[in-house]
């Protein structure tokens, strides 16, 4: 038996789409990093991080040892 283009192309779509997941199963969105993040609130700036650096190593490095 032969088949037509056409319906060839009908059956191999329609077992396509019959192995499909169902397009109303609810998938949880995911969280991006940004959004992981978010509660710890905006990120210091250059200015604060190089002032940060500077009071850390100030003593650095010790002679009293």
């Amino acid at each position: 038996m032969s088949m037509t283009a056409n319906e060839l192309v009908n059956r191999a779509i329609g077992k396509i789409l019959s192995d499909a997941p169902d397009a109303t199963t609810h998938k949880e969105p995911t969280i991006s990093l940004r959004g992981l993040l978010a509660k710890y609130g905006t990120a210091p700036s250059t200015e604060e991080i190089d002032q940060n650096r500077v009071d850390i190593f100030r003593n650095f490095p010790r002679s009293d040892f």
